[in-house]
């Protein structure tokens, strides 16, 4: 029985493989673009704070964000974000841009005042609530 399944499925596995690939197939889609870059600048502000990237890289990652952040109401529309995204309603894709240029540039003036430590608060604080808008921990 399950010799006559693999003998029929291999089959139908092999054609279906072989049918047309869709043009951005295995391709990350803009959205996906901007959250790994704003992860990376996440990152590198979060390097600056524990000593171990400059305060040069972190103005520069910060500056990133903020960039990002004025293009989260073109990248998450609220009326179509909710239907591609199942953690998302509407009211949150309102309401990040916002929040972000607001969580970002407080962080740009925590990086530019030289001081880690108000960076790393401030970069707790756009964690907390910049990030926090759309991307919320569920407890199971």
């Amino acid at each position: 029985m399950l010799r006559s399944l693999a003998i029929v499925a291999a089959p139908v596995l092999l054609l279906a493989a072989c049918g047309p690939q869709a043009p951005n197939a295995g391709q990350q889609t803009i959205q996906g673009q901007s959250m790994a870059r704003m992860r990376a600048s996440v990152d590198t502000i979060s390097a600056y704070t524990k000593g171990t990237a400059s305060q040069a890289s972190a103005h520069q990652a910060a500056m990133e964000l903020a960039a990002w952040s004025d293009r989260l109401a073109d990248l998450f529309p609220p009326d179509t974000a909710p239907k591609q995204y199942v953690d998302m309603t509407a009211d949150m894709a309102r309401a990040a841009p916002a929040v972000m240029r607001r969580e970002s540039a407080n962080l740009l003036a925590a990086t530019d005042s030289g001081k880690p430590e108000q960076t790393a608060a401030a970069l707790a604080s756009m964690r907390k609530n910049g990030c926090g808008a759309c991307h919320q921990t569920v407890p199971y």
